[in-house]
């Protein structure tokens, strides 16, 4: 989870969760005590549920290599293709894990979340998968909660990535997330010597720091994952072949092992027997990113791999040209540690989970990551779902060539309750205790119709320079109910105004701007002509749609609907499109 949770915690003893006889419940109201010694069953005993798959079918797949997606890159910068096609990064996490761990609730309930998102419009929801639960015991497989998910998936027409929970969950090693039989064999797979040992937080059980790059943990957790991976690939191959699982993320915030808990919790160096360096820690964090994000690499079932940070321009231990996202009016470089994460053989991109409202500084940090980090695609992996300007940040976001995930869809009630109400960062919230019905937030609508907007022209988001994608009303951090704009792409100056409260875009394709509001505005050009306009829709690459009349050179726009406005340029000119995103 991105936003850190402040924590309602008490001291348990570890080394009776080392003899109890299952784990430690992560979510009780009032930590009870671990329960006391008990057998182990051996894992030969313990036998995973069988799987209720009534709509297998006969494999599609031979067994060869399936590329479902990859990174790409073009003359504006790089970018993710599933099957084929450029993809509109838009998406929104369900904290699927929290929800049926603390909150109990059913995969029936669970199935009613991915509607929402369905319905809200995101090209993908981020769904975790804990390590724990698919793997019961040392070599025992519940694939269960995979199953689950992808059908939701397929069903609901959503693309999907896995979230990696296992060893390195936000700096912390939890019981809940990590296997027993991992955690109660410290011989094995040693743990650092921290002040936090120990530790129980109602959200996640039992707090530890496994020494995250051992020989015999990794072998392990990269175990875990090739399974994960084999049973996405049999599950498409047996589901038709809708591909729904297009990333996997790699941990969760791994940094904050470094950046928050080495120093606070006292973490020791199990080689000098004094505090961690720095250098030590994003060592082990990047040799157990790397080796995980090759286990993925070699499936069959080919997608990209993502790593997320935690706030990675606040805070302290940067390592980077300093705290903040500008130097002046420049954006700064990265923070080294994000680019020495990028650059492992085992991960593809990497995205900052920036908690931030301000529009330019969300323009800034998709920027950043975009153009300062070689190769990688620009992306806030995470942002406050509850940010009443949440439309404005993903236009600033997407227009830098980048993505944008909300989080959350809504936030597990359980965390709310024990959490204090600021930790509701959905979009979206449960009506009452039945779990069946739902809220929206107040800038719910006008997300849900700027998604409807830039999916609608999906294929050209990414094969545009930044200069040509022009942002209607996000000047300001919350959209002007009345205003009044001039700005330029390289070809033609745009007159937008509005008095509606509208948000928008045009994209200067050269000869033709295709443009879209969230509410009724007018625009009208300089430095060019109008020659024609339609409203309608694109159907592979063409666009279908009907004549709109422009009086005085003036083009009435309606909110919802996309508008391909043919042009004629007088020629180059200096863009102000940067300028007017955020300032």
């Amino acid at each position: 989870m991105m936003k850190k949770l402040s924590k309602s915690i008490v001291t348990a003893l570890a080394v009776l969760l080392m003899t109890a006889t299952v784990p430690f419940a992560a979510c009780a109201q009032t930590p009870a005590p671990p329960p006391g010694p008990g057998p182990v069953l051996p894992p030969e005993e313990i036998k995973p549920p069988v799987l209720d798959d009534p709509d297998k079918q006969d494999p599609v797949y031979d067994g060869s290599a399936v590329k479902v997606s990859e990174i790409v890159s073009n003359d504006f910068g790089n970018h993710i293709k599933v099957g084929g096609q450029d993809f509109l990064f838009v998406g929104t996490q369900i904290r699927v894990d929290a929800l049926m761990n603390c909150d109990k609730l059913d995969y029936g309930k669970i199935e009613l979340l991915f509607a929402e998102a369905a319905k809200l419009g995101v090209t993908c929801v981020q769904i975790p998968v804990e390590w724990a639960k698919m793997e019961i015991a040392q070599d025992v497989f519940d694939y269960t909660y995979l199953y689950k998910m992808m059908t939701f998936a397929n069903k609901y027409n959503l693309k999907m990535e896995f979230l990696w929970y296992g060893t390195n969950m936000c700096g912390d090693t939890h019981s809940y997330t990590v296997p027993d039989y991992i955690l109660r064999d410290g011989r094995t797979y040693p743990k650092f010597d921290a002040l936090r040992t120990g530790e129980f937080w109602n959200f996640y059980g039992i707090m530890w720091y496994l020494d995250f790059d051992n020989e015999n943990l990794i072998a392990r957790e990269t175990n875990a994952v090739e399974k994960m991976m084999e049973y996405i690939y049999e599950y498409d191959s047996t589901h038709g072949a809708k591909k729904p699982v297009i990333g996997i993320q790699i941990l969760n915030e791994p940094d904050i092992f470094v950046r928050y808990r080495i120093g606070k919790y006292n973490v020791l160096s199990r080689e000098t027997g004094q505090t961690m360096t720095a250098e030590e820690g994003y060592t082990k964090v990047c040799n157990s990113l790397n080796a995980l994000g090759k286990a993925v690499k070699k499936s069959n079932y080919q997608v990209y791999t993502r790593v997320n940070l935690a706030a990675s321009t606040k805070g302290d231990n940067q390592n980077s040209s300093g705290n903040g996202v500008y130097d002046g009016a420049e954006v700064k470089d990265a923070p080294t540690f994000a680019t020495r994460m990028q650059a492992l053989e085992g991960i593809d991109i990497i995205g900052d989970d920036c908690y931030m409202s301000g529009v330019k500084n969300v323009k800034g940090i998709t920027s950043m990551y975009a153009e300062k980090i070689p190769n990688n695609f620009g992306h806030v992996a995470e942002n406050d779902g509850n940010y009443a300007n949440t439309a404005s940040l993903i236009l600033a976001a997407v227009s830098q060539h980048g993505g944008y995930s909300i989080y959350d869809l809504l936030t597990p009630p359980f965390y709310v309750a024990n959490d204090a109400a600021d930790i509701d960062q959905g979009i979206i919230k449960y009506a009452d205790d039945t779990y069946g019905a739902f809220t929206y937030k107040n800038h719910y609508p006008q997300v849900q119709s700027l998604i409807a907007g830039l999916k609608a022209v999906d294929f050209e988001v990414y094969n545009l320079d930044n200069d040509d994608f022009i942002c209607f009303n996000v000047a300001s951090d919350y959209a002007e109910q009345e205003i009044a704009q001039t700005i330029s792409s390289t070809n033609v100056t745009v007159a937008f105004s509005t008095s509606a409260g509208a948000l928008g875009f045009a994209l200067d394709m050269g000869g033709h701007l295709d443009v879209y509001v969230t509410a009724d505005a007018t625009l009208s050009l300089s430095n060019g002509t109008i020659s024609a306009v339609k409203s309608g829709v694109y159907a592979d690459g063409v666009f279908n749609g009907n004549a709109v009349s422009v009086q005085n050179g003036t083009v009435r726009l309606t909110p919802n609907m996309l508008y391909r406005i043919e042009y004629n340029s007088a020629g180059k000119i200096q863009s102000t499109t940067w300028d007017n995103i955020g300032g």
